[in-house]
């Protein structure tokens, strides 16, 4: 019982990770697609608490 926790909790993990990373890649490109970075550092800053807030809700305690 405890090796398919611990396999769930791995792929969690997994899981979480690559969604983090799609996150950071889709910031990136809308960095780099926006003129100004001004906008782009106040577009961010909306994004990325509200995900986290979200991100954070599903973690095991």
């Amino acid at each position: 019982m405890p090796s398919r926790m611990h396999e769930w909790l791995r792929g969690l993990f997994y899981v979480s990770t690559t969604v983090l990373n799609i996150v950071a890649i889709i910031l990136l490109v809308r960095v780099c697609s926006t003129s100004s970075a001004a906008s782009a550092a106040e577009e961010a800053s909306h994004v990325v608490p509200s995900f986290t807030k979200e991100y954070l809700k599903f973690q095991p305690d």
